[in-house]
């Protein structure tokens, strides 16, 4: 007879040298890639180990808000986008907008790179009747020096709450240097466009063969902000009626402005009015008249025709307004700005809702008419607006395109006047579309990562956009396959609440009290556009989970150099806190406490991993654990469980100095698997580097 021979045990080994590939929630635990695991909780790759998250870094004297909630019935914050100060150590601009039942009140902030913040002046708007009750909208805010103040800017729409009848206007304000007090920046302060030049009066004809003047033509376009505009027209000494190239003027004063040689003659026609002041000139007292239905002045001595004294080129200056209604109206409720090419860019306007509207180039008070685009079809709002690359990057809900902007040559207006400088070339600014199917609807997730623009979308989807150049329409890929079923079960209301902040290299995204960051130095993001299969592209693309206290939530963040402030805040039944955080540190802070008793309460960080499935090639057949090696950094109890894929097996409590890495050898009793994984649970500051698991395979 002969007996089959005794197979002897096989003995297997894995050492896991990397867990630098994140978690991977898409494929079997089994099946993942060995540097990646089945679990994280609060931790992230940094300097060859895998190591606890940030901390919510609060400081509690750096408060934005902090009020009874009973105060306001209604509390909106927003922070600009714009750097309002660059060489300023405070560069980022915040706003609260509280609402009462008969005010509405601007509180504003500075904020500087570590989050500190300052209280300046703020703006109130109180009802003043019945019938009107006045609510702003800040549309921007942007730095531009030289003036009289600190060069910090809002644009502002003001409108009527009571009225639908009631047309919105434009104001500007400026922050003083002192940061006391907002200055209205007066109507004529702003930019007034010359539209219209080498104008003739009506006898003009019989004489323009000894004076050849050159061609009426159109300057500059008109202004959508304030519809104040500039008409010049040239004496002929038999003229007096001037047509202006607008008709339906606005019942606004109207102003004439005649220079011959060292003399000057100024008429006004007050509102409602037809008649100006009287003015000598030459001798004669002239009146002007206007008719703003008609869009015209003629001017008159005693009742009688007075010709305009033959004058120099452009001599006659008119300026008169015309108001671009459905701009302002729209202007409204825009939900979006941005600073680009020398341009602000201003979207997401009621009405004309694909409609993206932009100032002239280097004037960001002048809004010509024909400075606006509009984005594909218009069922679908402008969301948000950003800068990549060389190009502006519009998206909608589920649309992205690139806008392009060419630079327009400076001109000097006195020599265009002077008939010694062409008319200007318009700005030359188109779009093309990016993508059909992927726009952004998470507004505050849009950050620049590298060469690479990123965002999170409420279907649960974090995407990114390639461009080469300023030419390339580019594509868009998907990022975010490897946590899908993560983002998916996330509320679609916190998805579009969500806030993004870049830090040490990483793209970071919080979403109510979690968050999910990704390394953006990784090989796998910076070639994404190289793979044609997304889904082996995202193996390459290393994400982390993260978990935060839940008394916390995320308003707004930015980031500088590699420091991100994040805006925070913490609400109950009764009390309202706003305030800054950074990352940093161990230990999660929660403020406690309300107004003057606010504390800070600190949380060490609870981390946890659990690895792939280990088989070592050997499917259903048993393994016997005979040694694990964990290298570890710990200051405390770290627990490290064994798991049959999802049973728990055993369990170890390990104690550790926390002065420097050390490599523990673990038994198990129960040690007897056909797939293991080791899942760790530390609190405080941790490190992992290693894992290596020696293994015993039999036959039973």
């Amino acid at each position: 007879m002969i007996y089959p021979t005794k197979q002897m045990a096989k003995k297997c080994r894995v050492r896991v040298k990397s867990l630098s590939g994140g978690v991977n929630l898409r494929e079997q635990p089994a099946v993942v890639e060995e540097n990646q695991c089945s679990k994280i909780n609060n931790m992230w790759y940094k300097n060859g180990c895998l190591e606890n998250r940030p901390a919510i870094s609060i400081d509690e004297n750096n408060k934005l808000y902090d009020v009874d909630s009973s105060h306001a019935f209604f509390t909106e914050f927003h922070i600009f986008d714009s750097k309002i100060a660059p060489s300023e150590e405070f560069s980022r601009l915040a706003m609260l907008k509280e609402s009462f039942d008969s005010m509405v009140r601007l509180k504003f902030f500075l904020i500087d790179s570590k989050g500190n913040t300052q209280p300046v002046a703020g703006l109130d708007f109180t009802r003043t009747s019945f019938n009107l009750f006045t609510q702003p909208h800040v549309n921007c805010a942007f730095y531009n020096p030289g003036g009289s103040g600190s060069g910090i800017y809002i644009m502002m729409t003001m409108y009527n709450y009571e009225s639908e009848n009631s047309y919105a206007n434009v104001r500007f304000y400026e922050l003083s240097s002192d940061h006391s007090v907002w200055n209205d920046v007066s109507e004529e302060k702003l930019y007034i466009p010359t539209v219209y030049i080498n104008g003739r009066g009506n006898n003009y004809g019989a004489v323009s063969d000894s004076l050849g003047l050159p061609e009426p033509t159109f300057a500059e376009p008109r202004s959508m902000l304030t519809g104040a505009f500039k008409c010049c027209f040239t004496g002929d000494g038999i003229s007096n009626y001037f047509r202006l190239p607008f008709n339906k003027l606005d019942n606004e004063t109207i102003t004439c402005r005649l220079n011959l040689g060292n003399q000057s003659a100024v008429w006004t026609v007050a509102p409602w009015e037809t008649v100006s002041n009287v003015q000598s000139v030459e001798g004669s007292d002239i009146e002007m008249w206007v008719d703003r239905a008609e869009g015209s002045v003629n001017f008159r001595c005693n009742s009688s025709s007075a010709a305009v004294p033959l004058s120099n080129l452009n001599a006659l200056e008119i300026t008169a307004y015309k108001t671009e209604f459905s701009f302002l109206e729209a202007l409204k409720r825009s939900a979006c700005y941005c600073e680009f090419a020398s341009r602000i860019f201003i979207g997401g306007f009621e009405g004309e809702i694909n409609g993206v509207y932009f100032s002239a180039q280097s004037n960001p008070f002048y809004f010509p008419q024909q400075n606006k685009l509009y984005l594909g079809s218009a069922a679908q709002k402008v969301t948000a607006l950003c800068v990549h690359s060389k190009l502006l990057i519009a998206f909608k809900d589920s649309k992205t395109y690139s806008i392009t902007s060419k630079s327009v040559g400076e001109y000097n207006l006195e020599n265009l006047l002077a008939g010694l400088e062409k008319i200007p070339s318009l700005s030359k600014v188109s779009y093309d579309t990016l993508s059909e199917e992927m726009g952004c609807d998470c507004v505050k997730t849009i950050m620049n990562c590298g060469n690479h623009l990123v965002w999170l979308n409420s279907r649960g989807a974090v995407c990114t956009i390639v461009v080469s150049n300023q030419y390339s329409k580019g594509n868009v890929y998907e990022l975010s396959l490897n946590i899908e079923s993560f983002l998916k079960e996330m509320d679609e209301e916190n998805l579009k609440r969500a806030v993004a902040c870049t830090k040490d290299g990483y793209y970071i995204i919080f979403i109510g009290n979690k968050a999910v960051a990704m390394d953006y130095t990784a090989k796998g993001f910076r070639f994404v556009a190289t793979c044609s299969d997304q889904k082996k592209t995202s193996r390459g693309i290393y994400w982390y989970i993260w978990e935060f206290p839940e008394e916390i939530r995320y308003e707004n963040a930015f980031s500088l150099g590699s420091t991100a402030v994040l805006i925070c805040f913490r609400i109950d039944n009764d009390c309202y806190w706003y305030g800054t955080a950074t990352l940093l540190g161990s230990e999660d802070c929660v403020p406690i406490g309300y107004f003057n008793s606010l504390s800070i309460n600190k949380a060490p960080i609870q981390c946890l991993i659990k690895t792939k499935n280990f088989d070592f090639d050997e499917m259903g057949i048993n393994k016997f654990l005979k040694k694990a090696y964990l290298s570890i950094k710990n200051g405390g109890m770290v627990s490290v469980s064994l798991y049959d894929s999802d049973e728990l097996k055993d369990k170890k409590e390990l104690a550790f100095s926390g002065e420097q890495i050390v490599t523990k050898e673990l038994y198990f009793l129960n040690a007897r698997c056909r797939e293991i994984a080791l899942s760790i649970c530390a609190i405080g500051e941790t490190k992992i580097c290693s894992i290596q698991l020696e293994a015993i395979i039999t036959e039973a």
